[in-house]
């Protein structure tokens, strides 16, 4: 017997029935958001590594529902469902520059009453997506805020000293930022996080930067580029490269920079 391999166009039909009862679509839409979410959490971590365009578009294929059931589900009492959605999806928002929608989703929750851990969790994810808008003001206040609460969620803590570090040292505080970058990569050495370790970097070699300390900048790339050739981030490896062949040209060593330069041109293609 044949059976559908897509629930969506099934979902569909259902809730579109008249004849469908409240609670019953309310348990096809708990499902569908329970499914979302080990999707998400499946498909997050592999964004930024070589299969990373193939898990975009599937984030695509699937924005619409992850929008409507976080939606829903804050709308209908599920604060809970919607957070762990939100959790789950942001690192996709980030990435494919939905940051608009995903700031407007994480404002509409409301912290009040939350545990410490789903608080810090939920104040790392707005720190991230307020960053990468550029606004820095409201990542510093989501990281302070994480921090906060990272006892209850060790977790946390790094991310939220590396993204404070990186809006630190952007706004001048070299020698604090330097320092919550460096602790960031202290607490994830024995359990490396690529992400935060990326962000702490950077911090580190604009630091070095603005210090004039230009030997320790370029090793702080240098380590950058290991970190995204061993995720096989290939936009992430093109990007440094460039930036290391810059540096190259300001020491200056053509050959070197050349190098880096012929690399970032191949696998753009």
């Amino acid at each position: 017997a044949l059976r559908y391999e897509v629930l969506g166009p099934v979902r569909a039909h259902l809730l579109s029935q008249r004849t469908c009862a409240p609670e019953i679509a309310a348990r096809i839409r708990e499902g569908h958001l329970q499914r979302l979410v080990e999707r998400a959490l499946e498909w997050s971590p592999l964004l930024d590594g070589p299969s990373g365009e193939v898990t975009l578009a599937r984030f695509d294929d699937e924005q619409a529902d992850i929008h409507a059931l976080i939606v829903w589900a804050l709308t209908t009492d599920r604060r809970a469902d919607a957070i762990r959605l939100a959790l789950a999806a942001h690192g996709y928002w980030r990435v494919s520059g939905r940051l608009i929608e995903a700031s407007a989703i994480l404002g509409r929750i409301n912290v009040h009453g939350l545990d410490a851990a789903t608080r810090a969790r939920l104040r790392l994810a707005q720190a991230r997506i307020a960053y990468q808008q550029d606004d820095r003001d409201a990542a510093a206040t989501a990281c302070q805020a994480a921090i906060e609460d990272a006892e209850a969620a060790p977790d946390v803590l790094p991310g939220a000293l590396a993204y404070l570090a990186a809006v630190q040292v952007g706004d001048g505080d070299v020698v604090v930022g330097a320092a919550n970058a460096q602790r960031a990569l202290d607490l994830i050495s024995d359990q490396p996080d690529s992400s935060v370790q990326l962000v702490a970097l950077a911090a580190l070699a604009i630091a070095s930067a603005i210090s004039g300390d230009f030997a320790a900048e370029r090793r702080y790339h240098e380590e950058r580029l290991a970190v995204v050739r061993a995720r096989g981030d290939q936009a992430g490896i093109a990007d440094t490269l460039n930036t290391l062949a810059e540096i190259a040209l300001d020491t200056p060593d053509v050959e070197l920079a050349r190098s880096y330069a012929d690399e970032a041109l191949r696998l753009a293609g």
